[in-house]
């Protein structure tokens, strides 16, 4: 099967309702400890287990291997993607809940050791234009 697409209906169906209640009924909770052996990309499970980005380390995975898939050798590359890559990709739940819908703030905060200009995205973080350094660091570019 394909683990990744599993359901909760899909393991009930086939009497695995008992086996669920081990892993708080979450079927990518039981995929992920029952075959440890795997490589698993977590966020292409269906239904992402609770505290998936909490960890920091998932979450640079996370767009390493968006940023892998889409062929990019440098940081610059991430100037020219629009969230909606990234969503597709499987990070609605990153940008949503632990960066307000801005890949810009995720990028800056999962990559640190860059020094990014925010103004080359297509969008800003809301309120950054509030800040003087900000106006400032743009205008001495």
């Amino acid at each position: 099967p394909n683990w990744y697409r599993i359901t909760f209906s899909e393991f009930k169906a086939y009497g695995g309702l008992q086996l669920l209640s081990f892993y708080s009924y979450s079927p990518a909770t039981a995929v992920l400890s029952l075959f440890p052996e795997f490589d698993w990309r977590i966020w292409k499970f269906r239904k992402e287990p609770k505290g998936i980005w909490d960890c920091y380390e998932r979450r640079r995975e996370f767009l390493d291997s968006v940023s892998s898939n889409l062929g990019f050798s440098d940081y610059e590359s991430w100037y020219k993607v629009r969230n909606e890559k990234v969503l597709s990709c499987g990070g609605s739940n990153l940008l949503k809940f632990k960066y307000s819908g801005s890949l810009t703030l995720a990028l800056s905060s999962i990559y640190p050791e860059y020094e990014w200009e925010p103004w080359r995205f297509d969008t800003v973080p809301k309120n950054y234009w509030l800040a003087r350094e900000h106006r400032r660091k743009f205008s001495i570019g």
